[in-house]
C-alpha cells in the first residue's frame, strides 16, 4: 500500500476524475497501488511497450511525445500532478502508443495491471468511471483537433500557455509564473510550428508586455489579454 502524505492525498482529491470516485474505490485503489520516483528526462513509458500499470502523478510534470519514421518529434501534450495515465493498454491489451517521459523529477502513485483487473472485477463504479474518463480524453482531443485546423499559432500558443499557468501556475508581482522548463524546441513541438515562428511571436509578446521570459521559467504578465488572445479576442 502506498503511504500517501497530506499533500499527496490532496493532490490525488483535486482531480474531479479520482475524487468522484466513491470513498471505498479510492482507498482500494491507493491500497493496491505503489510510487515511483523518475529523474528529470527520465523515459516512463516507451511506443510499442506492453501496459504494465495505470499512473497518478503526485508531484512534477510528465511529457507525452511520439516520433515520427523520419525521427521528427511532437510533443502531444503535459500531464500535471493530480493527473491519471496510462489506462487504454490495460483496457485494450495493445502497446503503448506514445512515448511519455520524466519532463521534471517525478513521484507517481503506480496500479499495476494484476491490481487493476482486480479492481475492475471487484468495483463496478471503477469501470464506469473509467468510461467517463476515456470521454473526457475523447472530447480533449476533439477541441485539440478543431484548434489545430481553424485557430492560428498564436492563439495555439496562447491557449497552452494559459492551461499550463491555471494547472501549474503561481501568483507573483508581475504576473501568472510558469515553473516549468520549457525550450522554444519543446513548444515548437507541442504547437506544431518552427522553433523560429516560436521565437518570432515571443518577441512581439514581450514587447506588447504580455510575457517575460527567464531561464526556466515563464511569466504571463497579463493573463486576462492571452485568454483573450487565445479565443481570437485580443
Amino acid at each position: 500500500m502506498a503511504a500517501l502524505t497530506a499533500l499527496q492525498h490532496q493532490t490525488l482529491m483535486a482531480n474531479p476524475w479520482f475524487s468522484s470516485l466513491p470513498d471505498r474505490v479510492r482507498q482500494d485503489i491507493v491500497a493496491h497501488s505503489g510510487t515511483r520516483a523518475f529523474d528529470r528526462g527520465e523515459r516512463i513509458l516507451s511506443r510499442g511497450d506492453p501496459g504494465t500499470a495505470f499512473y497518478a502523478i503526485l508531484d512534477g510534470v510528465v511529457q507525452v511525445s511520439g516520433t515520427s519514421l523520419i525521427g521528427r518529434m511532437a510533443v502531444l501534450t503535459f500531464y500535471l500532478p493530480g493527473a491519471w495515465f496510462g489506462e487504454i493498454s490495460l483496457l485494450d491489451g495493445k502497446p503503448r502508443t506514445h512515448d511519455v517521459g520524466a519532463h521534471t523529477d517525478l513521484l507517481l502513485l503506480a496500479l499495476g495491471a494484476a491490481n487493476f483487473e482486480l479492481l475492475l472485477a471487484t468495483h463496478a463504479e471503477f469501470s464506469r468511471s473509467l468510461l467517463r474518463l476515456e470521454c473526457e480524453r475523447l472530447r480533449a482531443m476533439s477541441v485539440a483537433m478543431e484548434s489545430t485546423a481553424t485557430h492560428s499559432p498564436e492563439q495555439r500558443l496562447a491557449g497552452r500557455l494559459v492551461e499550463l499557468a491555471r494547472n501549474y501556475g503561481s501568483p507573483t508581482a508581475k504576473g501568472l509564473r510558469i515553473d516549468m522548463n520549457l525550450p522554444q524546441e519543446t513548444l515548437a513541438c507541442l504547437i506544431g510550428i518552427s522553433r523560429q515562428r516560436i521565437n518570432q511571436i515571443f518577441k512581439h509578446w514581450v514587447d506588447d508586455g504580455l510575457i517575460e521570459q527567464h531561464y526556466g521559467h515563464l511569466i504571463l504578465r497579463d493573463d486576462a489579454a492571452m485568454e483573450a488572445l487565445a479565443s481570437g479576442g485580443y
